[in-house]
């Protein structure tokens, strides 16, 4: 059995082939719940992050963020509301918001408070202190923690892909009853696709902490 042919087979690399469809659907959908649960996570954390008060709700946050299984709250929520597309990508972005909600309070928290005196002695206002200084320094870490979600959400995309949802999980799924070379081809486009995600916002964390720096 030859597992590379369907990879590499021509056919399956043309604009209307089943296989690249798969991909850029599965990629697309990885970066919109990135993006979005990220833009929504750090407009929550900051809002955490801006009262005193709030710090045992930062904690469970960042517990919910980070402890609790992906593919348990997949599993919750299928059983719960069904396995619809709507469900199993409002798990996924749930999460994604969590994890970024948690590290954006807790840095801002942690903020270097002679950072904070020095804006002021420059004559910032509040919000210009706020966009200025405070939200570029946790943009690193926020970016760090979305490439380390990014991996998981490539995975968790293609466990909903088995029941149903669009892109290379339904890919593999076909390959179980079809042949191992679609297995394989799907296996190793995840693999592929969850390093691109990783090191991309990887790299753009490291970015912006040199630019902070």
């Amino acid at each position: 059995m030859n597992l590379t042919g369907y990879l590499f087979d021509a056919a399956n690399w043309t604009w209307s082939s089943p296989l690249l469809i798969a991909l850029a659907v599965h990629a697309l959908s990885t970066l919109v719940l990135l993006v979005v649960g990220g833009l929504l996570g750090l407009g929550l954390g900051c809002l955490f992050g801006a009262f005193r008060g709030s710090r045992p709700v930062v904690r469970l946050v960042s517990w919910l963020g980070t402890g609790v299984p992906v593919l348990g709250l997949l599993a919750v929520g299928v059983i719960i509301f069904g396995a619809g597309l709507p469900v199993l990508a409002g798990c996924l972005l749930l999460l994604i918001m969590l994890s970024v909600a948690g590290v954006t309070a807790r840095e801002l928290r942690a903020g270097d408070p002679a950072v904070i005196e020095s804006g002021r002695a420059m004559g910032l206002s509040r919000a210009g202190l706020f966009f200025g200084y405070r939200i570029p320094l946790v943009l690193p870490p926020v970016l760090r923690t979305l490439a380390r979600v990014g991996a998981g959400t490539v995975t968790a995309l293609a466990v909903a892909g088995m029941i149903g949802a669009p892109g290379l999980g339904g890919v593999i799924k076909t390959g179980f009853d079809s042949g191992y070379p679609q297995v394989f081809a799907g296996a190793v486009l995840l693999i592929g696709l969850g390093w691109l995600f990783y090191l991309t916002f990887a790299g753009l964390g490291w970015a912006a902490r040199r630019r902070v720096a």
